[in-house]
């Protein structure tokens, strides 16, 4: 969230644009980093062997 922040901070657009897109954003951020926990806990549940996997070849790179 802090890069998140701080790339509109240095390439932000107007202080209108960002009023709304900043909040946007950080609520995005959450809501996507809570479907991921929820995720990763159910493939720790039922796949208990491909969660390594999982967590780092899928979802560490879908984030970044």
């Amino acid at each position: 969230m802090i890069v998140f922040v701080a790339f509109l901070a240095a390439f932000g657009g107007s202080l209108k644009k960002m009023s709304w897109f900043l909040p946007a954003g950080i609520i995005l951020i959450h809501l996507s980093n809570l479907a991921r926990i929820i995720l990763l806990y159910f493939v720790a549940v039922g796949y208990r062997h491909y969660f390594y996997y999982v967590h780092k070849y899928i979802f560490t790179p879908s984030f970044i």
